[in-house]
């Protein structure tokens, strides 16, 4: 095979995981102490405006994401935006795996959380001060969202954020569930 033909095949297939960025491995909340920051395995996007679950599917071939700072805790001070976050989850268990989603700010008006399986995508519920605390998918004085990722596989999701026109923090971590019961 000649030299551009083999350039071509690594750009392709590197081309999958640059569009999504890292995935992390879902057993590596197992160990202690049972929760991992992903920020940096995260991506963003942001807008002026909502927009739904299908236009930033659509967003997705336009490459219009762009990496989150590898922080724990990330600063993004005052901006008018409205944000959707993207990571990757694997599970490369024989068996489903739960966790919790937390994510940092206190400000978040609404937030909803989507799970693509296959290219079928999945509400996994909203929260934000938006909505009454016995609605919220977690009862927990964070934002948080409960999942489950299914045996062999990976997962891709989408957290939509309604804080605009206030100062941001962003923190995305994932928990083990007993973790975070402590």
């Amino acid at each position: 095979m000649c030299l551009p033909k083999k350039i071509i095949l690594v750009v392709i297939f590197f081309s999958r995981y640059l569009c999504y960025g890292q995935s992390v491995n879902i057993d590596t909340i197992d160990k202690e102490p049972g929760y991992l920051f992903i920020n940096e395995y995260g991506e963003y996007l942001k807008s002026s405006s909502i927009i739904s679950i299908d236009s930033v599917l659509q967003q997705v071939s336009q490459k219009n994401f762009f990496p989150l700072p590898d922080k724990k805790i990330i600063f993004k001070g005052y901006d008018p935006y409205y944000y959707w976050f993207r990571f990757r989850l694997n599970n490369n268990e024989n068996s489903p795996r739960t966790f919790i989603l937390l994510f940092g700010g206190q400000g978040v008006r609404s937030a909803g959380l989507w799970q693509g399986h296959y290219n079928k995508w999945n509400s996994l519920g909203k929260t934000g001060y938006r909505y009454p605390f016995e609605s919220r998918p977690y009862k927990n004085v964070h934002y948080c969202y409960p999942g489950t990722i299914a045996p062999n596989s990976s997962d891709t999701f989408y957290l939509n954020v309604d804080e605009s026109h206030a100062y941001k923090v962003f923190v995305l971590a994932l928990f083990h569930p007993e973790a975070m019961k402590k």
